[in-house]
């Protein structure tokens, strides 16, 4: 039987997840509007910059460190992979684009499960935003409430810069 506090929890999993997936895609959106290039290894990337982050957490027990070290991280793989390999596609055709970053994100896959297994790996969340928040009717993690709101100032100017295209 459904309740009304399952629904509103489920409705609220649905929006931090869907936030995760905007802010994601506004990545994606990013790299082919500045470098036309269509990046299917761009989940990869994500995942690769939330183990480094993992890998960060688990030499210093530090949220703070764990984020810096994963976007560090994620910045040089991302800058030395352009350079390297991305760059020799530009002028060519979506479907060589598409073939060879589909290649990367399989190896950084298989990377990532040679270091670190096959098994999915978590870091708590921060001291400050763990707990649960009461909605009135249900209770609901105070970091999911705190990420949905991370992602909606992240994502503001994108969304007042394509309404101001809009109405142009």
């Amino acid at each position: 039987m459904i309740t009304w506090s399952n629904f509103v929890s489920q409705l609220f999993n649905g929006l931090a997840l869907g936030a995760l997936l905007a802010l994601i895609s506004s990545g994606l959106t990013i790299i082919y509007g500045t470098l036309g290039v269509l990046n299917l290894a761009h989940g990869a990337m994500f995942m690769l910059g939330g183990y480094a982050g993992f890998a960060a957490y688990q030499a210093t027990q530090s949220f703070i460190v764990a984020v810096v070290v994963g976007s560090l991280a994620l910045l040089v793989f991302g800058v030395v992979m352009e350079r390297v390999i991305i760059r020799h596609f530009y002028s060519r055709p979506h479907e060589d684009q598409l073939l060879v970053t589909f290649g990367l994100a399989i190896c950084i896959i298989e990377g990532i499960r040679f270091f670190f297994g096959s098994e999915s790996r978590s870091v708590p969340s921060p001291e400050a935003v763990s707990g649960i928040v009461s909605l009135g009717f249900a209770m609901y993690p105070t970091y999911r409430i705190v990420l949905m709101g991370i992602v909606a100032v992240a994502l503001l100017p994108c969304s007042s810069s394509c309404t101001a295209r809009a109405w142009a």
